[in-house]
């Protein structure tokens, strides 16, 4: 059996990735938090190939919960993605506080490690994985403005998985960064019509021509399918 975790896998991008991975034959666990209707959606079209599961990302015991099911323990090969985000709205600098930096790194790499410390030990036992976080290519100059918080906590996020490409690549363990561009969502839709223009403007992702990519880099066997960057 062939398992991917997607953690927020039932809408925009995160959902393109469920069904991508299901029509390549992969068993599908994808977690939500609080969009139902969605989930709901997703697990009707899923049906026997994934699953759909109710789980804050923010939540050590949720995330054990999740780490401990059993179609993710008894599988041979796993993928874990990390696609969580928390809504916020652009802001200056200087009006960004440290709760800011906290709401963004509890769904972001304070999850990540949580559930990395959890599948890791899975994956080394196969000798077979994939860390994968979903970033944003504005990481990159020309930096816009008004997402410190955000932009912060997606950097740190690169660096850890970095860091485990390093770190475990021979044993048939790799980790990359999907970089997307802008997508429409339920997190943007709240942003100031200006700054949703230009972004626009500058790039935009296609959620499911994405997704075939991240599948098939997933996919790859070779030592170098790891560590560089996914940019969409």
């Amino acid at each position: 059996m062939k398992t991917v975790l997607i953690v927020g896998g039932t809408r925009g991008l995160g959902w393109a990735m469920s069904e991508a991975f299901a029509r390549a034959g992969w068993q599908v666990v994808a977690t939500w938090h609080q969009d139902e209707e969605s989930a709901e959606r997703a697990a009707k079209k899923l049906g026997g190939g994934g699953m759909v599961v109710k789980a804050d990302g923010q939540d050590a015991l949720d995330v054990r919960r999740v780490a401990e099911l059993e179609v993710v323990q008894k599988t041979s090969q796993l993928i874990y993605i990390h696609n969580a985000a928390t809504p916020f709205v652009p802001k200056p600098l200087h009006l960004h506080f440290w709760d800011d930096y906290e709401k963004q790194m509890a769904v972001g790499l304070r999850s990540l490690h949580q559930f990395t410390s959890l599948l890791l030990p899975l994956m080394v036992k196969a000798k077979y994985g994939r860390i994968v976080p979903i970033l944003t290519r504005a990481i990159h100059p020309p930096v816009p403005k008004g997402m410190v918080a955000y932009l912060t906590n997606k950097a740190a996020m690169l660096e850890f998985s970095r860091c485990l490409e390093v770190e475990y690549q021979k044993q048939g363990i790799h980790s990359f960064c999907v970089e997307p561009s802008f997508m429409e969502s339920a997190y943007t839709k709240n942003w100031p019509e200006g700054i949703r223009v230009e972004a626009e403007k500058s790039f935009s992702t296609e959620p499911s021509v994405l997704a075939s990519k991240i599948v098939e880099r997933c996919l790859e066997t070779s030592a170098g399918s790891g560590g560089r960057e996914l940019q969409g």
